[in-house]
C-alpha cells in the first residue's frame, strides 16, 4: 500500500497527507510485527524456564 501511495504521490495522483498516512500505517504494522516477535521470544524463554530445559526446533 505504501509503495502504491508513494508512486501515486510521485505522479501527482495523491496528496501529501495520504502519503504520510500510508507511511504511518506501514510503520505501525512493522512495529506490531516486531513486538509480536519479541513477545514470542519472551514466552518461549518463560516456557523453557518453567520446563527447565531448552526448546529445540528442527524446522519441520
Amino acid at each position: 500500500l505504501f509503495r502504491l501511495t508513494a508512486e501515486g504521490y510521485r505522479l501527482g495522483e495523491t496528496d501529501l497527507l495520504t502519503l504520510l498516512d500510508a507511511q504511518r500505517l506501514y510503520l505501525d504494522s512493522q512495529d506490531r510485527y516486531y513486538q509480536a516477535l519479541y513477545q514470542y521470544d519472551v514466552a518461549l524463554i518463560e516456557l523453557e524456564i518453567f520446563l527447565g530445559q531448552e526448546m529445540i526446533f528442527t524446522g519441520e
